[in-house]
């Protein structure tokens, strides 16, 4: 007699009805997060561009540096931690006084980045912070209605891979859901 293993009994397969209803099921999370992205590319370009109307007042760089920090990425099947790579940011802190008030911020402009892994991403950061040494006088461009929102930079500034990630994921969580409701009429046929 020959030895056979053992087989883990088989899950009957999904009907037409639930195979249309998890796949409107994830068509609404990934439209969701498509109008997520969507709606962060288009409140910073708003921002940046509010930015241009605001009042100028003279400011002081009070630090300026760079910010590293650690980030995981679970991508190696074998690490389920992945492996640790490094964020760089530039930070430059600035004072600026409105109505008589002093106010610290840290904005340099709408749409910024992180600068990616390793030394070339930690010099752009660093270049970056670089513009604005501690100490600079500085003009700061400050929201009227708010004088704790300023910026150094006005303007929009390009952010094109929310634009082209969200429109993507937008428009196929729309086809999801359009192809799972297809689905489930056609089930219930």
């Amino acid at each position: 007699m020959e030895w056979k293993p053992a087989r883990p009994p088989m899950s009957a397969p999904a009907t037409p009805a639930q195979s249309a209803a998890a796949l409107i099921g994830l068509g609404v999370v990934t439209f969701l997060i498509g109008a997520a992205g969507l709606w962060a590319a288009a409140s910073l370009a708003s921002d940046g561009d509010a930015s241009t109307r605001w009042v100028e007042a003279k400011g002081r760089v009070v630090a300026s540096g760079v910010d590293t920090r650690r980030s995981f990425h679970a991508s190696d099947i074998r690490n389920p931690y992945g492996p640790t790579t490094y964020e760089h940011r530039p930070v430059v802190r600035y004072t600026y006084a409105v109505g008589g008030r002093t106010y610290t911020a840290d904005r340099v402009r709408f749409g910024e980045r992180n600068a990616e892994d390793g030394d070339a991403g930690r010099d752009r950061a660093q270049a970056e912070a670089d513009r604005y040494p501690e100490g600079m006088a500085v003009t700061v461009y400050v929201d009227p209605a708010d004088p704790t929102a300023a910026v150094l930079e006005p303007g929009r500034q390009s952010t094109p891979w929310m634009i082209g990630v969200g429109g993507v994921a937008f428009l196929a969580g729309v086809a999801m859901i359009g192809l799972g409701l297809r689905a489930r009429r056609a089930a219930s046929v």
